[in-house]
C-alpha cells in the first residue's frame, strides 16, 4: 500500500494506490475500536484505487479504517464531517 487520502468528506470515498494486485481487507471502525462496517473484501488491481460507498448512516466524528492483505496490515485515522 502506497498511500491513502486523509480528504474524506460526505461522499464516503477513499483513494489508495498499490503497487501489485492483492486480495484486500478494508473495514471501518468507530473511534472506540469497535467494529462499523466491511467497505470490501476481495481483489484489487494495481495502481491507484477508489472505493466509494454511502456514508448515510454514519455520524460526524473519528474513524478508523484497517486495510489489511495477507503480507501486510495498515490503519488511517480518518476525519468524517457530515457536510
Amino acid at each position: 500500500m502506497k498511500s491513502l487520502s486523509e480528504t474524506w468528506f460526505a461522499e464516503g470515498r477513499i483513494d489508495f494506490e498499490l503497487k501489485k494486485s492483492n486480495h484486500l481487507d478494508i473495514k471501518l471502525y468507530d473511534s472506540k475500536g469497535q467494529f462499523v462496517l466491511s467497505l470490501v473484501s476481495q481483489k484489487i488491481k494495481a495502481g491507484i484505487n477508489q472505493l466509494s460507498f454511502s456514508p448515510a448512516s454514519l455520524h460526524t466524528g473519528t474513524y478508523f479504517i484497517s486495510i489489511e492483505s495477507k503480507s501486510s496490515s495498515w490503519k488511517k485515522t480518518l476525519r468524517f464531517e457530515k457536510l
